[in-house]
């Protein structure tokens, strides 16, 4: 599932406890200090994931004809466009890098 913007501080104040309550990090300041960082890191990584989807459909809409003639999948299509697109614009898609199993 994709994060949504209103999502983020509520993901913000998980990874803070959970990194509060880790037992192999050792917090030498206000961890209140990371709110921020954390933050920024979610927001820049989820507008670099909107970018890729405006340029992955910008892209298919210049080939809607022939994929129209063809019968691509437009879903599918999308997907495998962006598959292809996401180290240009620094996104992670594959599942085992995204998601803490």
């Amino acid at each position: 599932m994709r994060i949504k913007l209103p999502h983020i501080p509520y993901i913000t104040n998980k990874i803070m406890l959970d990194i509060a309550h880790s037992s192999f990090v050792e917090i030498k300041d206000n961890i209140e200090k990371l709110n921020p960082c954390i933050k920024q890191i979610l927001e820049d990584d989820l507008m670099n994931e909107r970018k890729l989807d405006e340029r992955v459909k910008e892209l298919l809409e210049q080939q809607e004809d022939e994929m129209e003639l063809m019968q691509v999948d437009r879903k599918n299509m999308f997907w495998l466009v962006k598959k292809k697109l996401a180290p240009e614009f620094g996104v992670i898609l594959n599942s085992e890098d995204r998601h803490n199993h």
